[in-house]
């Protein structure tokens, strides 16, 4: 009985195929356009959705959970950011609250980590 011989499979540590400077320039983009993006609706979201006025509800917690994160960079250059509305609906504001932080973490370390231990077989001829 003869057994079969597969050949060595060679691992390519190169992700979809791009050089590891066009992976990290592509990677560093599109965290880039996140965080902008973020910045940009944070700003936006500061004017209008953080009315003490108004009751923020389970909505309102989402988006202002997902916008916390943009907040940061504004903090740290010193100006006083909104990221949690103090007149809330309780428990359903908090819920969404914090499956808006999830999500926005889900994306960017998604991003972050996107392709990272990613290794394409190639096999050798």
């Amino acid at each position: 009985m003869s057994e079969s011989v597969s050949k060595p499979i060679a691992v390519s540590s190169q992700p979809l195929g791009l050089t590891l400077w066009q992976f990290l320039i592509v990677k560093t983009t599109l965290i880039i356009i996140f965080v902008a993006i973020l910045v940009y609706l944070q700003g936006w979201a500061a004017k209008s959705s953080y009315n003490p006025e108004n009751q923020a509800d389970f909505k309102m917690g989402i988006l202002h959970g997902i916008l916390m994160p943009a907040a940061f960079p504004g903090l740290l250059a010193g100006h006083d950011l909104p990221i949690y509305a103090p007149n809330n609906t309780g428990r359903n504001y908090k819920v969404g609250y914090i499956l808006g932080i999830n999500t926005c973490g889900t994306v960017f370390f998604g991003l972050a980590y996107w392709g990272m231990g990613r290794k394409t077989p190639k096999r050798h001829q």
